[in-house]
C-alpha cells in the first residue's frame, strides 16, 4: 500500500530511517540501565518509545514484502543460518575461555 504511493526507493530510505530511530531507542534504554548519560525519560517512557519504532519498523518490514523486495522464505532462511553462526560463535568463545 504504502509503497505503491512513494516507491520502492522511498519505501527502503524510510525503512533505514524508522531502524535507525529503533536503534536510538535501544541505546537510551541501554544507557540507562548502565546508568551512563542520563535521560531525562523514565524507563517506561523510553520502553513506549522503543515500542512505537518497532511499530514503525514492522510496518516498512510488511510493505517491503508486499512489495517483492525480500520474501518470508529468505528471511526464514537467513534467520536459520544466522543462528546456527551465533551459536558456533559463542560456542567457540566458551572453548576459548575454557568452558564447557
Amino acid at each position: 500500500m504504502l509503497h505503491e504511493i512513494i516507491g520502492t526507493p522511498a519505501m527502503l530510505e524510510q525503512t533505514a530511517e524508522e531502524c535507525v530511530e529503533m536503534a536510538h531507542a535501544c541505546l537510551k534504554i541501554a544507557r540507562h540501565m548502565r546508568g551512563e548519560n542520563k535521560v531525562y525519560k523514565t524507563i517506561e517512557e523510553m520502553y513506549s518509545n522503543l515500542s512505537e519504532e518497532i511499530a514503525d519498523v514492522s510496518i516498512c518490514m510488511d510493505e517491503l514484502l508486499s512489495a517483492g523486495v525480500v520474501s518470508y522464505e529468505s528471511i526464514d532462511s537467513d534467520i536459520i543460518a544466522k543462528k546456527e553462526r551465533m551459536q558456533k560463535r559463542i560456542q567457540n568463545n566458551l572453548y576459548a575461555k575454557g568452558g564447557e
